[in-house]
């Protein structure tokens, strides 16, 4: 995949959010207030619109990564969490909690409406220790968030080189490189806080 493939998905997908706002609220605020709505529309079209800030990353491709969605901010999560790793990867599988899945489902159907725009995703709903035993061990690539005691769990559970990234509960980690504008990562970094 391209990075003008990338960027074009992501364009598409940012307008897909933003055209479908108003359903996106109808589905989110059975599950969030309205500012945290807003919010999480806006993160999630901005950082996929403003995908050209992470093109350097987009290096190298695997064939299957797994990830664990969070229970909160599930539009951004699943942007964050699924949709730009699905640039690097020929498949990615999606745990979904069994808390917010409908949720999800009705966010994963508004965000695929526009065809093959999502066409390396799909979203996985049943036990956490089905989805290890399926997905996880034959993956290269698992994006885990939550406990640290589930996420070692899984990782003596997959192949010694699998890369294993996690998150941990609470806020997502923010990493802050060599190269980075330290003024404006601190600034970030206390907005998203």
């Amino acid at each position: 995949m391209t990075f003008n493939e990338i960027q074009k998905n992501a364009d598409d997908l940012a307008e897909q959010i933003l055209k479908n706002r108003k359903t996106l609220h109808y589905i989110l605020r059975k599950f969030e207030n309205y500012d945290v709505v807003e919010d999480e529309i806006n993160k999630s079209a901005d950082v996929l619109k403003n995908i050209e800030d992470l093109k350097e990353y987009f290096k190298g491709r695997v064939d299957l990564l797994s990830t664990f969605l969070p229970l909160n901010i599930p539009l951004y999560s699943f942007i964050l969490f699924a949709v730009i790793p699905s640039y690097q990867a020929k498949s990615v599988v999606v745990r979904v909690p069994s808390a917010i899945s409908g949720f999800c489902n009705e966010i994963y159907k508004v965000l695929s409406a526009k065809n093959g725009i999502l066409k390396n995703i799909s979203l996985y709903e049943g036990k956490r220790k089905e989805f290890v035993e399926e997905y996880c061990k034959k993956s290269d690539v698992v994006i885990f968030t939550g406990k640290y005691q589930n996420f070692s769990d899984i990782r003596y559970m997959c192949k010694k080189e699998t890369l294993m990234i996690f998150n941990g509960s609470g806020h997502n980690p923010a990493i802050v490189t060599e190269t980075a504008d330290l003024k404006q990562a601190v600034e970030k970094i206390i907005k998203a806080k």
